[in-house]
């Protein structure tokens, strides 16, 4: 998480962090995987950054994030994003201005999202989403 905390928040320091005194603590600056608040503040941070970008949030859902311009399109679900739009140079753009604030790994074509997997025939313009479920008996 890259995001900033907007509040004071302490942790106590991992064992072999200590002196005489282990009434140490370490205030945080950046949000940790696992802190309560992590997930509200990368959102904060996000929407900040994607709107400098020029995208606003779709009225509907806001983890859809829409650029009508260059019409792109941002789906994210915590630290999974997905870019879409009809004009590759565009969303490569984008991933590019996107990377001077985050880290970013472009993974290249989806094929899974959420644990859905995904498959797309550009020759058929079809796009096949599947779930597969396992069922275990106790």
């Amino acid at each position: 998480m890259h995001a900033d905390i907007d509040q004071e928040i302490y942790v106590q320091l991992l064992t072999g962090f200590y002196n005489n005194n282990n009434n140490k603590v370490c205030q945080l600056r950046k949000a940790l995987y696992g802190l309560k608040q992590a997930p509200r503040l990368w959102y904060k941070h996000l929407s900040k950054i994607l709107n400098k970008l020029g995208f606003v949030v779709f009225n509907y859902d806001e983890g859809a994030f829409i650029n009508p311009t260059i019409q792109c399109l941002i789906l994210c679900h915590v630290d999974d994003i997905i870019i879409s739009g009809p004009k590759a140079d565009n969303i490569i753009a984008q991933i590019n201005k996107a990377k001077d604030d985050i880290k970013l790994q472009a993974l290249g074509e989806i094929n899974t999202f959420l644990g859905i997997n995904i498959s797309i025939d550009y020759k058929n313009n079809k796009l096949h989403m599947h779930q597969i479920t396992i069922l275990e008996i106790y």
